[in-house]
């Protein structure tokens, strides 16, 4: 008993001709997806998943033998996630978070088994299965995974050469190509940016590419001695994009973000999508997108709940998109709205009011630049904020090119970035 397809696959191949058997010529009875037929002897054979269907066989101490295809030379993934080509190259970021959230998902349920048993059987149970039957399976894809001496989530480019070649002794594909070319990799933030014909004429032209930024912060001898996330991911654009960059200094942030409306500057290296700003920039897909967190003087231990924050004052950057969001969220709150981070960082230090609220990455730069290390992260106000870079107007073929750049930039690469 088995689902006709599947006799004719790559999986059984091996071991039909190993054994000299034609699957053509077997007695072949349409899959039930059910043991009765095998436990009553009407076939005397069932394809089964090995992970699962044994539980039933053992709990009735029905005798049986496993011809397992692995035991005829062929190693094969099962469950593969596949995607297309164009969306590789349009939006690799994308794949990334799937890849990443899918990973996440299986540590989570191989960690907390007794737990995703008990959610399968209130809301999944759809094949009515007991609690134990859901534990052994369970238990036994643990020890098909090796999770401890695997990586969840990586292929093995030795294991799809040979899979590769099962495919070709079979006729199914005439030769084997590059097989990097089919596993996606945020590696690759190198690899080709398929760029239209316009936009590489125009890198072509393209000799200095002007950057505005949050006026330099801390220097010896004009020289950044803290070069923060989106100055070395500009660095680091220029150079896949073979142009020199400079960056132009400017009086303030709002100078920074003038500069680039009027084209003085080709890019802005740090900013928010506030609906003001996307009025006058082209700004490209987040970059960063971190929880909202709270800085407060040393003495406060942690904050674990802010509903519970009575007659407190934080302050925040005055154009902030997530002011509204706080405010609603937390109307116990009092918000004073500032000039910069700096601003908000100095009125904490004063005490004047009880916390200042930025992504991480962002306190922990002007913490430095500033050198207020006694000033400390106490809690998440789980609201997630992004910061992107923006492209003049003036320069729309620019403003394609820096969102395919952007498109390339994984949460590992941007990991050691940070920490370089």
């Amino acid at each position: 008993m088995a689902v006709k397809e599947d006799l004719g696959t790559s999986i059984f191949y091996k071991m039909w001709k190993s054994s000299n058997i034609d699957p053509k010529k077997l007695n072949l009875v349409s899959h039930t997806f059910s043991m009765d037929s095998f436990i009553n002897g009407q076939v005397d054979g069932v394809q089964i998943y090995i992970t699962d269907q044994l539980f039933e066989l053992a709990q009735k101490k029905i005798k049986f033998n496993i011809i397992d295809a692995n035991s005829y030379g062929v190693d094969f993934y099962d469950l593969m996630s596949i995607t297309t080509k164009k969306l590789t190259r349009d939006n690799p970021q994308l794949i990334q978070k799937f890849k990443d959230a899918t990973k996440k998902g299986w540590e989570y349920a191989l960690n907390n088994k007794e737990e995703i048993v008990s959610l399968i059987l209130r809301k999944y149970n759809t094949q009515n299965k007991s609690e134990d039957a859901l534990l052994f399976e369970a238990n036994r894809l643990e020890n098909f995974i090796l999770p401890k001496q695997y990586r969840l989530g990586e292929l093995d480019k030795n294991k799809l050469k040979k899979i590769a070649l099962v495919h070709l002794e079979m006729g199914n594909i005439s030769q084997i190509n590059d097989i990097d070319n089919y596993i996606f990799s945020f590696k690759n933030f190198d690899r080709n940016l398929n760029f239209t014909i316009e936009e590489k004429n125009y890198l072509n032209k393209k000799e200095l590419l002007k950057i505005c930024t949050i006026p330099y912060k801390i220097s010896i001898n004009n020289k950044n001695f803290y070069k923060s996330i989106d100055v070395k991911l500009i660095e680091d654009i220029s150079k896949k994009l073979n142009i020199k960059h400079e960056i132009i200094k400017t009086k303030s942030y709002n100078q920074s973000i003038q500069y680039t409306k009027d084209g003085i500057c080709d890019i802005l290296s740090i900013t928010r999508a506030t609906k003001k700003r996307l009025e006058i920039l082209n700004i490209a897909q987040p970059f960063i997108a971190q929880p909202l967190v709270m800085v407060t003087n040393g003495d406060v231990l942690f904050v674990d709940n802010f509903t519970k924050l009575k007659n407190k004052t934080i302050a925040i950057s005055h154009e902030h998109l997530a002011i509204k969001t706080i405010n609603k969220m937390y109307p116990n709150l009092k918000i004073v709205e500032v000039e910069s981070p700096q601003d908000g960082l100095k009125l904490v230090k004063k005490g004047l009011v009880f916390g200042f609220v930025d992504i991480p990455i962002s306190i922990s730069h002007h913490i430095k630049q500033l050198g207020l290390l006694d000033l400390k992260i106490v809690g998440n106000l789980e609201i997630i904020s992004g910061v992107s870079m923006a492209s003049t107007k003036k320069e729309p073929i620019l403003a394609s090119i820096l969102e395919k750049s952007m498109n390339l930039i994984s949460e590992d690469y941007l990991t050691a970035l940070i920490n370089e």
